[in-house]
């Protein structure tokens, strides 16, 4: 299996048994390509899985705002360690991104003992990056692409006027990444091309 790496968030650190876990997970569920229960916790009673795969594919809209919630509440009926969000979008509706990712931030302080990632194995723009980061976990295939959440125009907008779209997507994408511990300049920058990030290595010359 290809190289994946996995982004934590800082407010719940994860152990190295738990990312290992995860990657196991993410190892069978992507060489068996099940969308459903990928393994069962021997260690655990019958009716408990490691992990279940939920697909997010394609445009983002208020059916698969639906459809997807029946999904992860299938798959919460299996009792699992890890739900996946497995993701290849190129975002869509706004509304509908936002809800989902903090349907999925809420389900998280509400089970406690549940590990929700996003496994990004292709596109993950605009909109479904807001869903990813709504997981405590984002895994990120060697291929993908995770990021540029800027509201999309048609036409050219002032700046005064343009920033009206781009700060509350902006705030929102922020509140995610804080409440997640992902770093929040980034989450800003991949809406606002206005924030510019630097990346500084000092070498040791010993």
């Amino acid at each position: 299996m290809a190289r994946i790496d996995v982004l934590t968030g800082l407010n719940r650190p994860a152990t190295r048994s738990t990312v290992l876990a995860l990657l196991g997970a993410l190892a069978l569920g992507l060489s068996v390509g099940s969308p459903a229960v990928v393994a069962q916790d021997e260690s655990k009673s019958a009716n408990t899985q490691v992990a279940a795969i939920v697909r997010l594919d394609g445009e983002i809209d208020e059916l698969t705002e639906r459809t997807l919630e029946m999904r992860v509440a299938r798959a919460l009926a299996m009792n699992p360690r890890f739900v996946i969000i497995s993701i290849e979008s190129p975002g869509g509706a706004y509304e509908a991104s936002r809800s989902i990712a903090w349907n999925l931030k809420e389900l998280q302080k509400q089970r406690t003992d549940l590990h929700v990632a996003a496994f990004i194995r292709g596109n993950a723009l605009s909109g479904a990056t807001i869903v990813a980061f709504g997981c405590e976990f984002i895994a990120v295939s060697p291929s993908a692409q995770l990021g540029d959440s800027m509201p999309i125009f048609t036409g050219a907008l002032a700046p005064k006027v343009a920033e009206k779209f781009i700060s509350p997507v902006r705030k929102d994408l922020e509140q995610l990444a804080m409440e997640s511990g992902y770093p929040i300049d980034v989450a800003g920058a991949m809406v606002d091309p206005s924030i510019e990030l630097h990346r500084i290595e000092v070498k040791d010359k010993a």
